[in-house]
């Protein structure tokens, strides 16, 4: 499933220098889970699905794909 309220040129604005991954993949995967997390750990306070004008949960996704893609293409030397 496609990232709803995130966008792959975004993603890049915030973290010009992550080159690891694709556009295709960071938007299915990466991007995708990341607003499901913060969708799942939010839910219980706020009215979820998010959008795009929620800024404090757009900022916390971006933040989120950062980390998961640190976790996937981690090297034994990092």
């Amino acid at each position: 499933m496609p990232a709803r309220w995130t966008n792959v040129d975004e993603f890049f604005v915030r973290f010009p220098k992550e080159t690891s991954v694709g556009s295709s993949a960071l938007n299915d995967t990466f991007l995708a889970a990341a607003e499901r997390w913060v969708e799942g750990h939010l839910a219980s306070r706020f009215t979820v699905p998010f959008s795009a004008y929620h800024t404090s949960a757009v900022d916390l996704a971006y933040g989120k794909t950062y980390h998961l893609i640190r976790l996937r293409t981690l090297a034994p030397t990092d």
